[in-house]
């Protein structure tokens, strides 16, 4: 259980309760906090982190949207990973990076000083009893009346604290009626994504996705984008109205845990779980993550 959990904290190893901070840390205060979520799979001798670069990169991209220093190096953080899911005899579970000021901080202006760095896993099995629902049946989504925030008031970019507070209104408005996941539409109306999922949008074959001009750069994201390229599933990265997507023959939600979760019922409209394409990108992720398809081994990081 979390108990046992040990966190990696600026290069110390420290027990789960001892990971704390002051309750008056500008982070807590002002959110100005960054992460990243990743996922470690059991491949194989000590299990297999996926996409470890690529989530670092957006790490250290997000401190430098958002103006924060760090007193570390990509190489530091990656080691700092592999070392806790060691540490914590993890081979199936969710890995949390955090960057935040640990300092009391009272004014808006964060402390002159780099970010604290930390990171911790969990097992999804032990600790956290699995995904909430199984993901095979598929998820019911409904449209938030909340919109996408606008690019042009914070760097959406960035994977800050701060901006998931729209995606937590979002939840809770769809939830309110009865759905287990939320679309958000950007400031057009169109389609933009969920609190913690990109959306693609089966319509005659062909996969549709909005661009990253209004949305986060998921990674798991580009990697349906890659794998569905490899299965020569045509893809097209555009503006959707809103309107197509009662056209649509599937929607998958795609998210760092989850990978490719079918949307089963769309506001009132059913749909077929799974349909073709989200079956044939769900066995490529599968077979990736096994170490099946050699195209794609350099994604998997080996813990040991």
């Amino acid at each position: 259980m979390y108990s046992d959990r040990k966190i990696w904290v600026n290069g110390e190893m420290v027990p789960w309760e001892r990971a704390q901070v002051h309750l008056m840390n500008h982070s807590m205060g002002r959110g100005s906090a960054i992460f990243e979520v990743l996922c470690v799979h059991p491949a194989g001798e000590s299990g297999v982190v996926f996409r470890l670069k690529r989530h670092v990169a957006r790490f250290f991209n997000s401190a430098r949207l958002l103006h924060m220093r760090l007193d570390c190096t990509p190489e530091d953080v990656m080691g700092a990973i592999c070392t806790t899911v060691r540490a914590n005899a993890v081979s199936n579970g969710i890995i949390k990076l955090m960057g935040y000021y640990g300092d009391v901080a009272i004014s808006i202006q964060p402390p002159d000083s780099p970010l604290d760095v930390a990171v911790c896993v969990v097992d999804l099995i032990e600790d956290l009893g699995g995904v909430p629902y199984p993901i095979e049946e598929g998820a019911t989504l409904g449209i938030s009346t909340w919109r996408k925030l606008d690019p042009r008031t914070v760097p959406i970019g960035a994977k800050a604290a701060a901006n998931y507070l729209n995606g937590l209104m979002a939840n809770a408005d769809v939830g309110a009626r009865g759905y287990q996941e939320a679309l958000l539409l950007d400031i057009h109306g169109r389609v933009a994504e969920g609190p913690t999922d990109s959306v693609f949008v089966a319509l005659g074959g062909v996969l549709h996705t909005p661009p990253l001009d209004g949305i986060l750069d998921s990674i798991t994201r580009d990697t349906l984008i890659k794998l569905a390229a490899y299965l020569d599933i045509p893809v097209q990265v555009g503006p959707i109205e809103r309107e197509r997507l009662f056209e649509a023959e599937e929607i998958i939600l795609s998210s760092t845990v989850a990978k490719v979760l079918p949307v089963r019922r769309f506001e009132d409209r059913p749909l077929e779980v799974p349909g073709p394409l989200t079956r044939r990108l769900k066995r490529a992720v599968q077979e990736l993550l096994t170490g099946e398809l050699p195209e794609f081994a350099h994604w998997l990081s080996p813990v040991g």
